[in-house]
């Protein structure tokens, strides 16, 4: 009997103990933060820093419920990412977040299902990633590339993407971002009013490069949008489109040296955004009955007979004369001035546009009615053409959806794309120009001539005028006045050329006739002398 009772079943306790020691653990997930990086790699304050974050599910078990990523700068919030769907065992999925820079440094934290803990996990204590940054101060950047002033000049738009304002848009982004990082910039809106002020073309390299001299710039920067493409997943019911998709931007730079005629820096950079909308306008289908009535078939036209209130209103020129500063100005047709739309240098047989937003001065919708676009060369009204507003709102506002540098365009894919290429490219220039540093430009061989104190007041020939004047680009504003003397000097040697005196004054810009026989060339250096 008791041998039978040691051979019975053990107590039920016993049993699980034994099947809870013998019996596999359940599998579960492990999600880690694999890596996080950042770009660009060269950050300076103002830049948009991109945080790229690799979550990796190292566990046995698919991590199936919807979990969030938390980014932190500094121990502060910044966002929070969902990653929806989960991730499988051994696979990975990034999320991305973007932050504009301060100066100083920093500590950017990683969190991966923070702070509701949904998913669960072989090892809860692996669940964050710290990056320290330094971001340097802006004072720092411009000592460091020794105090240059950089002018934006034009940009050209070779992407044949048809979105309005694509060079200068990128142009007055450049420049709002050098700034930002504290380097000594002329913006681009007002090298082309200075342009337009001197009736200096553009497309010359030479007066490019005068204009830029004229403003008291080092270097000149120019460059070109390459390419700018969409692409849709998604399905679309004309216009109107609902799903993921996907941008792409590239952009390239050149540096100009002014005392050099080749440029000492080139380079590209290109951005990529990808995301989900729920609400998009396809523009290749809005685009096209646009370029179908070609804008650019001669005299002043818009893109269309009749809009509706909110649309844009696309203007083009056909020069058929000779090259010449041209500007836009909308009036009502009793011949109150509303609107000016800024110059463009449009070459002979050449087209330009300009955009109307069908706002006034005030930036005041204007009423439906007719108005009346004015092409104004300086001097007169050389053409004009009518625009007719319709009642109604238009379902398509297309002024904020394709204007480039447009709240709305910034905050859409393209938009970001464009941001990302410009901030890597503002990058990699402020490295070029650290790389190339301590060299002495023309303005700081002056600034170490007055330094010395030898002479009172220091510039540079700024361009050589048809009729023999000097312009120099010094004038009232620096203290010069009419009939002072300047000697003109080699910027390579120092060595003395000749003497000029000044005959014209402006706030900026002075005019000067050579007392003797002499060659000044653009760029040489001048010297008030004493009394």
């Amino acid at each position: 009997m008791r041998r039978l009772a040691r051979n019975a079943a053990p107590p039920a306790a016993a049993l699980l103990l034994v099947l809870l020691i013998h019996m596999p653990l359940a599998a579960a997930s492990d999600l880690v933060i694999a890596d996080l990086t950042i770009e660009p790699q060269d950050p300076f304050a103002g830049s948009r820093l991109e945080f790229s974050a690799v979550i990796e599910n190292r566990g046995d078990d698919r991590a199936t419920a919807q979990f969030f990523v938390l980014f932190e700068i500094d121990g502060q919030f910044h966002e929070s990412v969902a990653v929806n769907g989960g991730i499988r065992s051994e696979k990975t999925a990034t999320v991305t977040s973007s932050w504009i820079a301060e100066a100083g440094d920093h500590v950017v934290e990683v969190f991966v299902d923070h702070p509701l803990d949904r998913v669960a996990e072989e090892d809860e204590s692996n669940n964050s990633l710290l990056v320290e940054i330094s971001i340097p101060w802006p004072d720092d950047v411009a000592q460091r590339i020794g105090g240059l002033k950089i002018a934006v000049g034009r940009f050209e738009d070779h992407s044949g993407s048809g979105w309005v304002n694509v060079g200068g848009g990128v142009a007055d982004k450049l420049g709002q971002r050098l700034d930002e990082a504290g380097i000594r910039t002329v913006q681009h809106d007002e090298y082309t009013e200075r342009m337009q002020q001197e009736g200096l073309n553009p497309f010359s390299s030479a007066d490019a490069e005068a204009g830029a001299r004229l403003l008291g710039a080092d270097l000149l920067l120019t460059g070109s949008v390459e390419d700018l493409v969409t692409e849709e997943f998604s399905m679309s019911l004309g216009p109107l489109s609902l799903g993921h998709g996907a941008a792409e931007a590239t952009v390239c730079a050149e540096i100009h040296d002014l005392s050099s005629p080749e440029p000492i820096v080139s380079l590209a950079a290109s951005g990529r955004s990808e995301g989900t909308t729920e609400f998009s306008i396809d523009l290749g289908d809005l685009l096209v009955s646009a370029s179908a009535l070609n804008l650019c078939s001669g005299g002043l036209r818009t893109d269309r007979d009749a809009y509706r209130a909110g649309e844009s209103v696309s203007i083009g020129y056909l020069n058929p004369g000779a090259a010449d500063w041209l500007g836009v100005q909308i009036y009502t047709t009793t011949g109150t001035f509303l609107r000016w739309l800024g110059w463009q240098y449009v070459e002979s047989l050449g087209c330009e546009q300009w955009l109307w937003d069908q706002r006034d001065s005030f930036g005041i919708q204007v009423d439906p009615g007719v108005y009346v676009a004015k092409l104004w060369d300086g001097a007169t009204h050389v053409a004009t053409v009518n625009v007719q507003i319709q009642p109604g709102w238009s379902l398509f506002p297309l002024f904020e959806e394709i204007t480039v540098g447009s709240a709305q365009f910034d905050e859409s894919l393209v938009g970001m794309a464009i941001d990302q290429a410009v901030d890597r490219l503002v990058a990699d220039l402020v490295a070029s120009l650290e790389a190339r540093a301590p060299f002495m430009t023309a303005s700081q061989v002056l600034e170490a001539g007055e330094a010395e104190g030898a002479f009172q007041l220091t510039g540079q020939v700024a361009a050589i005028l048809p009729d023999g004047r000097i312009a120099i680009n010094v004038g009232d504003a620096s203290g010069v006045v009419r009939g002072d003397f300047f000697e003109v000097v080699d910027p390579a040697d120092l060595d003395v050329r000749g003497e000029i005196v000044i005959v014209e004054v402006r706030e900026s810009i002075s005019y000067a006739i050579a007392t003797s026989s002499f060659e000044a060339s653009i760029g040489d250096i001048v010297r008030r002398t004493e009394p």
